[in-house]
């Protein structure tokens, strides 16, 4: 079932309206109900911002579904959603919304006349939607993409996820490194947004290679990640620190790094394993001047 988003609204911290916009909203009853549960709303979500002081995603589970709010100061974003089932959905939205609104009003909002005239922001209503509409069809396309990502990748990035996914997986394990090693050309110098990118398409990528080998009873337990790794690389199971040690690292052959920079591998290991409760952080690298890459293996 698709996920419905009923209403889109962004305020400012003090609790003047920006932009109200309706998406899946039909029933003059439910607009009423929201309109009803939302006067509150902003005041309330405002004082607990001031006393817990977090910037965080949160959702809130209310009678007649989910209010999901991200803070950005001064500006609160609110998603209301019909259902818990709707929740991860609205994570993501909201968080392209506040990225997509910060891109085009963030020098606005400093200005002091920013919150008079707020005809201003009603262009937005259609970015909204358009956002909205995308994200419905990648959902829609790609049911267990979601999954996969985290809070907040810019949206265009999340095609990239996609599309050099299905590279990845479908060209395993022959082209995997080159695909992986020309990754950087699609960042520019967003080097952060490139570490959070790799790092979610090396989990695509590591549980669909598993899933597509089509054999149930194997347990992909660290014995056969390790077979899986040096496919693509030359890997030992380090037992004893519980810890994939990659001796002769494909990604970061002849690069220097002052940071761990193979983030396909962490996310890859984490994916094969398909274990939501272990993590996976690169603790050693080539790159920085280690010895050898190693990903550590812990749970959350």
């Amino acid at each position: 079932m698709a996920p419905k988003i009923n209403a889109v609204h962004i305020i400012h911290q003090d609790g003047i309206p920006i932009i109200s916009s309706r998406l899946s909203v039909h029933k003059a009853s439910e607009v009423k109900s929201f309109e009803d549960l939302f006067g509150g709303f902003s005041s309330a979500i405002n004082s607990l911002i001031q006393q817990l002081g977090h910037k965080e995603l949160r959702s809130i589970e209310v009678e007649n579904g989910i209010l999901v709010y991200s803070f950005k100061k001064p500006i609160i974003f609110v998603v209301f959603a019909d259902s818990l089932a709707s929740e991860y959905f609205a994570k993501i939205l909201v968080k392209q919304i506040e990225y997509e609104f910060f891109q085009e009003y963030g020098e606005l909002l400093m200005q002091d006349d920013a919150y008079i005239r707020g005809e201003r922001y009603l262009g937005f209503k259609s970015t909204i939607n358009t956002l909205y509409e995308q994200m419905l069809q990648i959902d829609s396309k790609f049911p267990r993409l979601l999954e996969f990502l985290p809070a907040f990748i810019p949206l265009h990035y999340i095609y990239v996820v996609v599309n050099l996914g299905e590279d990845i997986i479908r060209k395993y394990p022959h082209a995997t490194i080159k695909l992986v090693r020309d990754l950087p050309l699609y960042f520019e110098d967003n080097i952060e947004i490139q570490h959070l990118v790799e790092r979610t398409i090396g989990r695509y990528a590591g549980f669909h290679i598993i899933e597509r080998m089509g054999d149930e009873t194997i347990i992909m337990d660290q014995k056969n990640i390790s077979k899986l790794l040096n496919e693509i690389s030359v890997c030992k199971y380090d037992k004893k620190h519980d810890a994939f040690n990659i001796i002769l690292c494909p990604i970061c052959r002849g690069r220097t790094s002052d940071r761990p920079m193979c983030d396909f591998f962490s996310g890859f290991i984490e994916g094969a394993l398909r274990n939501p409760s272990m993590q996976v952080e690169e603790v050693r690298c080539k790159a920085r001047g280690d010895e050898f890459c190693r990903f550590q293996l812990s749970r959350k």
